[in-house]
C-alpha cells in the first residue's frame, strides 16, 4: 500500500509493464525492478547456457532462474551420522579433560617418540 492507501498494482502504468506478483511497498517494487547480480562463469559454460536458452526459446535470465530454482529445491544431504563412537571403548567411557598445555606436552612427547 502507498501512503494514501492506493495499492501498487493500481498505480498508472505508462510503460505497460506486467508484474507476476503484487508488491506491498514501493521499496519491494524497486527491488523487483532494479535487482541485478553479476556472476562470473567460465566461457564454455556461458556459451553452453546461451545455446541451451536459444534452443528452449528462453532468455538467459529465465534459464538461470529455472536452473537455480530447481537446484535449490533439492534437499541438502547433511553429515552422515556415526554408527559407533569415534573413541574405542566407547559408550560410557569418560575421557579426562586436558588443558592446552597438557595436550601440547602429549603431542610433543609423541613426536619425540616417533623421531627416535
Amino acid at each position: 500500500m502507498l501512503s494514501n492507501g492506493q495499492a501498487i498494482n493500481s498505480i498508472p502504468n505508462p510503460l505497460g509493464l506486467e508484474f507476476h506478483r503484487t508488491f506491498d511497498s514501493l521499496d519491494q517494487l524497486c527491488a523487483y525492478l532494479c535487482m541485478r547480480t553479476t556472476i562470473e562463469l567460465p566461457d564454455p559454460l556461458f556459451r553452453s547456457a546461451r545455446a541451451a536458452a536459444q534452443e528452449r526459446g528462453m532468455t538467459l535470465k529465465e534459464l538461470f532462474t529455472e536452473a537455480l530454482d530447481r537446484a535449490l529445491k533439492v534437499p541438502v544431504k547433511g553429515p552422515k551420522r556415526m554408527d559407533s563412537p569415534p573413541i574405542p571403548g566407547g559408550v560410557g567411557r569418560r575421557i579426562p579433560a586436558r588443558s592446552n598445555k597438557e595436550i601440547a606436552e602429549i603431542l610433543a612427547e609423541e613426536e619425540y617418540s616417533k623421531a627416535r
